[in-house]
């Protein structure tokens, strides 16, 4: 066969064009996800950095918590809880430097069973999370947003009404406790929660260790009634922090939103232990103790 000059340029070119091939997955598993009952643990692998999101539905039925990120396998999806008890998830990255997000998608309402027997099948008793994350330049967010909650008819104050300011999930008849702490490094460490309380107990904690970090705590309540409690603490640790405890009451509504923010939160306990050289961002009624008063921020 004989070729043209054009065909034979071409066919050289193509020869010696660089060629991109897919490279295989490279990706090194640095954490493990096991159950035993009602207890999750996720644990680190050495030092190595990790990366790990967290999705929660807020039932106790199979594939209510969701794992992927750098685990072992890639994904982990939890096995059935007993209706009515609270999941304990225990988190432990150890060195290097971690990424770990949780994400609420769902109320934690339990049930009595025998009420409502289709939903006391996978009726909730909340959660009890505590996440320890090492030495290195951590972040861990916890957050939620329940799709269905933008309405509460049933809130414990009475209104009913869409919700004015941010989605969120409720605590109702259980309970919801996130303990974390930073360990050693500039750690960012976010926690933040809106919805009704009712019959229930939220408690966030959160500290921040050694180095300089960034550490918040967010409310936005619904409501709470005499039944309930909420607790919010942040610790900075040494280093210069900043440190930010915003408790909000949020609004209900009937018609168009109103032209106002929500009010300061009177309904909890919050407070902030801090230290010289620490800046504090609160809002009213927040304790805050061992930062300069000319550090503090009130809002």
């Amino acid at each position: 066969m004989s070729w043209t000059r054009q065909q034979r340029d071409t066919a050289t070119r193509n020869k010696f064009a660089p060629r991109v091939e897919a490279l295989e997955d490279r990706t090194v598993p640095t954490a493990t996800v096991t159950q035993n009952g009602n207890l999750i643990s996720i644990t680190g692998i050495g030092n190595s950095n990790n990366s790990i999101k967290i999705t929660d539905n807020g039932l106790n039925s199979a594939g209510a918590i969701q794992v992927s990120g750098t685990i072992l396998g890639g994904f982990f999806s939890s096995t059935a809880v007993t209706p009515g008890a609270p999941i304990i998830v225990v988190i432990s990255t150890k060195g290097g430097k971690d990424n770990v997000t949780y994400n609420v998608t769902g109320s934690f309402n339990r049930v009595t069973p025998g009420t409502m027997p289709a939903a006391a099948v996978s009726a909730t008793g909340g959660r009890i999370i505590n996440a320890t994350l090492g030495a290195g330049d951590d972040s861990f967010i916890f957050t939620g947003n329940d799709p269905s909650s933008s309405s509460h008819p049933g809130d414990p104050s009475g209104a009913t009404g869409p919700r004015f300011g941010p989605k969120g999930f409720d605590v109702v008849n259980a309970t919801l406790q996130v303990f974390v702490n930073g360990g050693a490094g500039n750690d960012r460490i976010g926690l933040n929660f809106a919805g009704q309380i009712s019959t229930g107990s939220v408690n966030l904690q959160a500290f921040g260790a050694a180095g300089d970090d960034q550490v918040y705590i967010t409310e936005d309540v619904d409501g709470q009634n005499n039944s309930s409690t909420n607790n919010a603490l942040i610790d900075g640790g040494s280093g210069h922090n900043t440190l930010g405890l915003i408790l909000y009451q949020n609004q209900l509504f009937v018609g168009p939103a109103p032209n106002f923010l929500p009010t300061p939160y009177t309904g909890s306990t919050g407070k902030v232990q801090g230290r010289n050289g620490d800046t504090a961002i609160v809002t009213n009624g927040v304790i805050v103790t061992g930062v300069s008063f000319k550090d503090v921020i009130q809002l």
